[in-house]
């Protein structure tokens, strides 16, 4: 993480996830993950947690986005849940 640890949106960030998060690097790009709220499939691999955070270092100011979510992502997690109450 570097640098970024000590940035008081990144401090902002680590306290809400109250430390349960993880920071990860996709395409050269950095993204904070709160791990609190879990992942948006029941696939243990997956990486689309419900509340992440796409940040970005511009001319020394850093932005922080939150991650689109689609309804689509909702739907197929609530299904997949409904099949394993029942079971199948």
């Amino acid at each position: 993480m570097g640098s970024l640890e000590t940035n008081d949106k990144i401090q902002r960030l680590m306290k809400i996830a109250e430390g349960w998060f993880i920071i990860s690097e996709e395409d050269q790009q950095l993204y904070f993950s709160d791990l609190r709220f879990g992942l948006m499939s029941v696939d243990a691999k997956g990486e689309n947690f419900a509340f992440k955070y796409q940040l970005t270092n511009e001319q020394g100011d850093l932005e922080i986005l939150e991650t689109p979510r689609s309804v689509g992502d909702a739907k197929n997690l609530l299904s997949a849940l409904w099949d394993r109450i029942w079971g199948n």
